[in-house]
């Protein structure tokens, strides 16, 4: 597959590395997982709403999975850390 999109779903998964393992198992070489995070939400569809994510739960649930994050990757140095503020370094 060439693009997996995951819209608000992670927050209804027990296991949502599962759900990561297997984008990163059916994409091919260089495709994209596209995903969004709920983070600000009250409680809903109770009991299945497990999980609220921070860019850096978001990033650690990716990085363990394998998953490399792209975003801004034009606007990165080679070797360099990533760009913050709309590529100005902080």
């Amino acid at each position: 597959m060439d693009t997996v999109l995951g819209l608000p779903m992670l927050t209804y998964l027990e296991e949502p590395l599962l759900m990561l393992s297997e984008a990163h198992r059916v994409l091919r070489p260089g495709g994209v997982l596209l995903l969004e995070f709920t983070q600000m939400a009250q409680l809903h569809d109770e009991p299945h709403d497990y999980f609220r994510f921070t860019r850096f739960g978001a990033e650690s649930l990716a990085q363990a999975r394998g998953v490399r994050d792209r975003r801004g990757d034009s606007d990165r140095e080679p070797g360099g850390p990533r760009r913050h503020g709309g590529g100005r370094r902080p």
